[in-house]
Order: C-alpha cells, then structure tokens, then sequence
C-alpha cells in the first residue's frame, strides 16, 4: 500500500484482507499526481456509471469538468481496492479494480460557533455493482476511519444524496445513527461510537429543504 505515511499505526502502512466472495483484496493509496493514468479512467467511469442518474435528477447535477476537478484535486487522497489477482498494483487491469473512495483532510464548522472539528471528509464512496455485498464498501469506509484514528481527527464526514436509498441504508447499518452534537464526546466516555446525522446537517437549522443528507462518524 503507497501509505505508509499516512496510515503509520498498521504494519508497513499496507491492508489486505478477503471478500466475503472469498477474494484477497489490497487496498492501495495515492494522490492525484501518482494516480495511474488507467486506473484514474476506471474511477471516473466507474463514478459515472453508479451515479450519473442519480445526480442528473438531483439539485447537484453533474457538471463533468467540476466533477473531476474536485475528484482529482491535489488534496485528494484515493483508496482504491483491487484483488491480489496481479503482483503489483501498476500491472493491475480495470478488471482487478473493486472499488474506491476519495477523501481530504480537513476542517469543519460544529454547531458551537467557537469550535471546528478536524475531518476525514469522503467525497465519493463507489464499488463496482458486481462486488456489492462483499464487504467491499465497509473495507473502504472501515479503512476511513482508521486513517482518522491514526491522526486523531474528531469524526469522518460524508455527503449522501436522500434519493441514494442503498447507499444511505449501508451507512445507517455501519452505526451513521442520529448525533447531534460533538461536545457529547467531551463528557460521556461511554458514549457509543457511531455515523450519525452530523451536527451541521441543514435538518437542524431553518434552512429550506434540501435532498441531501451529511453524515458523519465520531472516531
């Protein structure tokens, strides 16, 4: 895995694990600049194959060019997930590429106007639809919240549109349960660590309806 830096408290910076179909998988990180070129082409054809119709129908929209933009910006960090089918991570083929999620380090508004929080923020979460139901997307999204344990963020943030019914039902059944309010975390030790409604989604304030949702898990 091209992480060692960013992911120090696993051994040598390096993930593989096994499918529940029973494939070994490696998880592999880069930025956009050592992206390869071949597999850059699979995520953007991949991002657009699961979600074109469901942003075309959205307040988003999809706006290609902006898109990819901000999948490939020079603060991005890809994971990609491929199968152990290949004995290095260049000599993979599109056929040996599972899934990937795209996130930045950053900084977040909380509901206390005097704090920020320090996030992983993911922007994309996509699995090929014939690996779904393999454990493939909790792999990405466990690997996430590693990343942010190691560096001692406060929570792992996500955008997820409500019309994106099974995806918002996997993020439910990975613990994004209703959390209000980071501060919880300062008092109660015993609180149970899950995704949850984050505190600064639009549902908590007077804002007009929007057809999204922010999600976010304490780390």
């Amino acid at each position: 895995m091209q992480g060692a830096k960013l992911m120090p408290h696993l051994p040598s910076g390096k993930l593989e694990a096994s499918l529940r179909d029973g494939t070994k998988v490696a998880i592999d990180l880069y930025t956009a600049a050592t992206l390869p070129k071949r597999t850059k082409t699979w995520i953007w054809d991949l991002y657009e194959k699961n979600m074109k119709e469901l942003l075309t129908s959205s307040s988003e929209g999809l706006d290609p060019t902006e898109k990819r933009k901000e999948l490939f910006h020079s603060d991005s960090r890809i994971l990609v997930l491929r199968s152990l089918g290949q004995e290095s991570p260049s000599a993979s083929s599109s056929e040996d590429l599972i899934g990937f999620s795209i996130f930045r380090f950053d900084t977040e508004e909380t509901a206390h106007e005097t704090r920020l929080a320090d996030v992983v923020y993911c922007y994309e979460l996509q699995v090929d639809p014939s690996r779904r139901r393999t454990r493939a997307a909790k792999l990405l999204m466990d690997c996430l919240g590693w990343i942010a344990k190691g560096w001692k963020m406060d929570k792992v943030m996500l955008t997820c549109l409500k019309s994106n019914a099974e995806a918002l039902a996997f993020y439910e059944s990975q613990g994004y349960a209703f959390f209000p309010d980071l501060s919880v975390l300062l008092t109660d030790e015993s609180f149970i660590i899950r995704y949850s409604t984050d505190e600064i989604d639009p549902s908590f304030f007077s804002q007009p309806e929007v057809d999204y949702r922010i999600l976010s898990r304490i780390v």
